[in-house]
């Protein structure tokens, strides 16, 4: 075995003598020593720790014949020894580190003498970093002795220097602060005698947060004072006149709600309180959507979600804004309420840890702090039942008069001279804003000075603060100076526009004309009357107590305490009337004449027309409302011709005829998103006038019959229509009423954006008059009446 002569000549053992084997072409092994070398049992562990330093120049020598042997290989050791063969590696590698080693052994000798060196000079560089941290002790004891002098003289000029910032300071407060002293001297007697009025101010303000809502401003205002008349008996001190706009809110809240929408008068401000402070969660009556519109700009940047109670997706809605904390309105409900807001509406809370539930159907939904729910209607009068009153803050948001008014100068002014409205706008922003940092500086002061630890001289940012406050306060003093004066001058060119005559003339005849055609014939009387009535009131030309008397008559009169007939031909209900009469300027001495003149009053009292002939004892030279005034005492069949003459007086002889239909004038007026809807007569049918119009236009109208089962064929054909841009019609509606809850709900959804419609589809309507129809589909439309006309009427729509 060639690989263990190796093995042996690296353990330096006696090898046998070289005897040639011609066989192999090389001599013969050294087979007793070798098993000798196996023998040993510690062989594997020497060969493991073989002293690798001890290999010479020699023992390679006398590995060469072996290493140059075309047989001593791995491959040939594996093949004739098996396991044994690992050891030809072994060898080969003593080989190849010996010839590594033979150059590091110089090596390694230098870095001895290189090691005995470094020693040497480490022990000399210890003594002298011994001798370096002696020098150092002393010479810190020096500078600590420098350092404490340095630190005593430090402390003499720093507490020199506190001394002179606490002066500076002082001084500082006492200038910024001096001009507050009076004031806030004064708010804390007015403090201390409201605290003293407190208890009677908080029963009118919670009574007005709780109660008043529902009701206009004459009714707040006498249950206001009918609680004043309550504190007074019971002697609880409160405030006089107090004034619960101030006491509630704050002009720049204020200033910031009427840029976002809401009217400047003053009911409109208060439902603007009683919306954001009442307990309840509010219930808007908005029959004008003014309501709806300033709560979609108020919560726009709070992620309001709009829904209604006929939404597919208002489960999802409402446990959404629940649990995630979203401002959420409910729009156009009816006169009830879906039970699964009852838990939602109470506040029914479920603590669970530090969190809340509530349950909304029969699922429990997280409830968030920040959760806001807004809910309005379009009934003008809604029947609400006492479980809702009880539940929600019912508000009436109606349109008042001076609000409307505001609103259509704003609009004249917009078109005759914008940029005053614009200046306006932008001033009411601008006092807005600068009451608001007014506001902020004065409570971000007041914070610090009650906050602040420790002395208010020590407080650098309280000076600071302070010193911006007073800068600040008087700049913004200065702004709002400014501010005033230019919306005197704003508001007095903005007077300039309220009279304007045409104008007006002209809007009132378009609301005439817009209204009457959604009438039947024997309201748009009434409805023509009322309009000349309340338009002479506004102006003034007829007070309250005549409308009044025009209205009642002396229904609310006893017989037994009136005086007696002077004859039994004057009925008793002409004679009450008579009586109610003597109450107004113009007819006190009526009964008299009356009395005294019965013979000629008779005469006129016959005629088949009196209120064509002269009334006695003078009356004739009367206005007309003041002759119609006398008819309706007299004569109530003649009231109706006489009120003809009223009304032409009044509001000029156009209005006392009859508006004639238009479909052409009305389909201008119409888009794709306002349906036209017709109240049906008996023998008037509109078909016939649509399609002939289809046809003038060049468009396809298309109809269906609603009733039973019909509408999944009108919900095709409402789809085809919006999306191809034809006519619908829908006949007698008040047949599926259910659906056109759905056709509410579609058009609701495409005015907010969700969807498209074709820009020529139009949707027709006609329905007979039905309690519940949806009001807010109805709001939605332009509606007209198409009854057969009669006498010159017939004539003027035939030719």
């Amino acid at each position: 075995m060639l690989i263990m002569d190796a093995v042996c000549i690296y353990f330096k053992r006696k090898l046998e003598a070289i005897t040639p084997d011609f066989e192999k072409k090389f001599f013969l092994t050294s087979w007793n020593e070798s098993l000798r070398v196996m023998a040993d049992t510690k062989m594997l562990q020497k060969v493991q720790e073989y002293p690798k330093d001890t290999i010479n120049a020699e023992m390679l020598d006398l590995l060469v014949p072996y290493f140059d042997y075309p047989q001593y290989t791995y491959e040939a050791a594996k093949t004739a020894c098996g396991n044994v063969a690992g050891l030809i590696s072994w060898t080969m590698a003593m080989a190849a580190f010996y010839e590594v080693n033979r150059e590091v052994l110089p090596l390694k000798a230098n870095l001895d003498r290189q090691q005995a060196k470094l020693n040497k000079a480490e022990a000399e560089l210890n003594a002298a970093m011994e001798l370096l941290e002696t020098k150092e002790r002393e010479v810190k004891e020096c500078q600590d002795k420098y350092d404490k002098a340095m630190s005593f003289k430090q402390a003499v000029l720093d507490d020199a220097m506190k001394c002179k910032a606490k002066m500076d300071a002082a001084t500082a407060l006492l200038n910024g602060l001096s001009g507050e002293r009076i004031r806030w001297t004064e708010q804390s007697g007015q403090f201390k005698s409201e605290i003293e009025r407190l208890v009677g101010d908080v029963v009118i303000l919670t009574g007005f947060l709780g109660y008043t809502g529902p009701f206009n401003q004459e009714f707040r205002l006498l249950l206001e004072e009918s609680w004043v008349q309550n504190l007074t008996d019971k002697k609880i001190p409160f405030t006089l006149n107090l004034n619960v706009t101030e006491c509630l809110t704050d002009t720049a809240t204020t200033g910031e709600w009427n840029l976002q929408g809401l009217p400047t008068d003053e009911l409109s401000i208060q439902n603007g309180i009683i919306v954001t402070k009442a307990s309840r969660y509010p219930l808007m009556i908005d029959p004008q959507g003014q309501g709806k519109a300033w709560i979609k700009n108020m919560e726009k940047k709070s992620g309001l979600i709009i829904s209604s109670l006929n939404h597919k997706y208002f489960r999802n809605h409402i446990e959404d804004a629940v649990s995630l904390g979203y401002p959420m309105i409910i729009e156009d409900i009816g006169e009830e309420l879906d039970p699964v807001l009852d838990n939602v509406l109470e506040k029914n809370h479920i603590k669970m840890g530090s969190t809340f539930k509530v349950k909304i159907g029969d699922k429990e939904v997280d409830f968030h702090k920040d959760f806001r729910l807004y809910i309005t209607t379009k009934l003008a009068n809604p029947s609400y039942t006492p479980e809702i009153f009880a539940r929600t803050s019912i508000i009436d948001f109606t349109v008042t008069m001076k609000g409307l008014e505001d609103q259509l100068l704003g609009r004249v002014i917009l078109t005759e001279k914008k940029e005053l409205e614009s200046e306006r706008t932008n001033l009411i922003k601008d006092v807005t804003e600068n009451k608001r940092r007014m506001l902020e500086l004065e409570q971000s002061l007041l914070y610090k000075l009650t906050t602040i630890q420790g002395s208010l001289l020590d407080d650098e940012t309280l000076i600071g603060v302070l010193n911006v406050s007073k800068d600040t306060a008087a700049e913004v003093r200065e702004k709002l100076a400014i501010a005033k004066d230019t919306e005197i001058k704003i508001n007095a060119a903005r007077e300039e526009f309220r009279r304007l005559n045409y104008i007006i003339d002209y809007l009132t005849y378009e609301i005439f004309k817009y209204k009457s055609r959604g009438l039947y014939e024997v309201d748009k009387y009434m409805y023509v009357l009322l309009m000349a009535l309340k338009i002479d009131m506004q102006k003034e030309h007829i007070t309250h107590e005549e409308f009044q008397v025009f209205i009642k008559g002396g229904a609310a009169l006893d017989l037994n305490a009136c005086p007696p007939k002077p004859a039994k031909w004057i009925t008793d209900t002409t004679w009450l009337n008579l009586v109610e009469l003597t109450k107004l300027r113009h007819f006190q001495y009526i009964v008299q004449q009356v009395t005294s003149n019965d013979k000629q009053w008779k005469q006129w009292f016959d005629k088949d027309a009196p209120e064509e002939s002269s009334i006695p004892d003078g009356y004739n030279s009367l206005d007309t409302f003041r002759k119609l005034l006398m008819i309706r005492a007299w004569c109530p069949d003649r009231t109706l011709t006489q009120s003809r003459k009223y009304i032409g007086s009044s509001l000029g002889q156009r209005f006392a005829e009859p508006v004639i239909l238009n479909y052409e004038t009305m389909l201008s007026e119409s888009r794709a998103l306002s349906p036209m809807i017709c109240f049906l007569s008996t023998g008037s049918d509109p078909t016939p006038y649509i399609e002939q119009l289809a046809k003038k236009v060049e468009n396809k109208c298309r109809a269906i019959s609603m009733g039973q089962g019909q509408e999944v064929h009108a919900r095709k054909l409402l789809a085809g229509a919006m999306s191809e841009g034809f006519w619908a019609l829908m006949q007698n509606c008040h047949l599926g009423l259910d659906y056109m809850q759905e056709v509410l709900g579609q058009f609701l959804e495409l005015e907010r954006g969700f969807g498209n419609v074709h820009p020529d589809f139009r949707l027709w309507m006609t329905t007979e008059v039905h309690e519940d129809f949806p009001i807010s589909l109805l709001q939605l439309c332009i509606k007209f009446t198409n009854e057969p006309p009669s006498g010159r009427s017939f004539l003027k729509v035939t030719y």
